[in-house]
């Protein structure tokens, strides 16, 4: 049993979908072999959906590159017409934001907004950092 647990999870941390493996994986089953971290699964599972996140970035560019429905042709009488097709365009967009969003809030060191600390009278002097002292006495 024990064997075919390990091949699960190492299958898990290697397969694309975890949907896939048969039998269907809970999710809580996966989190919870990875709040146990037998035979190192943690590290393994962190390390897969680091390259997850960095597939996302991957996916993002194809995204942005395919522009095969972004127009669409009208005729009038005789004419035809090429158009942009907002709904394709807003989609992609929102799927580009979306997955931007997401990244940012999973890994923000990373990909998180960079805040600027400077001071907004002398942009080129750098902000004061407070620190707050508590003085529990």
């Amino acid at each position: 049993m024990l064997n075919w647990l390990k091949g699960v999870r190492f299958v898990v941390c290697e397969m694309e979908e975890a949907k896939a493996f048969e039998p269907a994986l809970k999710p809580s089953t996966v989190r919870q072999w990875v709040y146990d971290d037998v035979d190192g699964f943690a590290a393994r599972y962190a390390h897969a959906r680091d390259l997850g996140i960095e597939a996302m970035t991957d996916e993002m560019f194809d995204i942005a590159d395919d522009g095969s429905n972004d127009l669409m042709t009208i005729e009038k009488g005789d004419t035809a017409y090429e158009i942009e097709n907002k709904e394709v365009t807003n989609r992609s967009k929102l799927r580009i934001e979306t997955r931007k969003w997401y990244m940012s809030k999973i890994a923000p060191k990373r990909y998180g907004e960079k805040l600027a600390l400077v001071d907004p009278a002398d942009p080129d002097k750098a902000a004061p950092i407070f620190t707050l002292k508590i003085d529990n006495s």
